[in-house]
């Protein structure tokens, strides 16, 4: 009698246990790329580099010290490498903040769980990125955008502060 008890009163412990395993046999490996969105200023400001651009090369293996780690958002040089970063070639048209003018390389990512950006070659984009101590990197997090995601759009007011903060810098 005893027995039955038990394991009549073990029965929801044993559906739970089976429920959650069942539960994380489906659950994705990866985690998804999170960031915090901000307002065009904002992310031009934290920018060392904007610039639009067409991705001419890439993506090609970059070394593993040029790009920090998934989930480092507003990175700085000195944050550790990433060893799976890619590297694109742009042809820069215009320059809106930084040093970024003729050819280009940029840095990010190659998984877009770790928030890599998914250039597209002979595909423009408006790019936001970030001079490391091995050149420029970008992330989703960081505002860069392509043609087919809006830059048109953003394009004009980002010019605008462009033109106001050169026109700040010479007062």
């Amino acid at each position: 009698m005893k027995f039955r008890a038990v394991v009549t009163a073990s029965r929801p412990f044993f559906l739970l246990a089976s429920f959650a395993w069942a539960m994380g046999s489906f659950a994705p490996d990866a985690v998804a790329c999170s960031c915090t969105s901000g307002s065009r200023a904002s992310e031009f400001d934290r920018a060392s580099d904007v610039f639009v651009g067409t991705v001419v090369e890439g993506p090609t293996p970059a070394h593993e010290d040029v790009i920090p780690h998934a989930g480092v958002h507003g990175h700085d040089a000195e944050d550790p490498a990433h060893p799976n970063a890619v590297a694109f070639g742009f042809d820069v048209t215009e320059s809106l903040k930084g040093r970024a003018t003729g050819h280009v390389t940029v840095v990010t990512h190659a998984d877009a769980s770790a928030c890599g950006v998914a250039f597209k070659p002979g595909t423009k984009y408006l790019v936001f990125a970030r001079q490391g101590a091995h050149g420029l990197h970008t992330d989703t997090c960081m505002g860069t955008i392509g043609a087919s995601e809006g830059m048109e759009q953003a394009l004009p007011d980002v010019r605008k502060l462009a033109a106001f903060l050169r026109g700040q810098e010479t007062r």
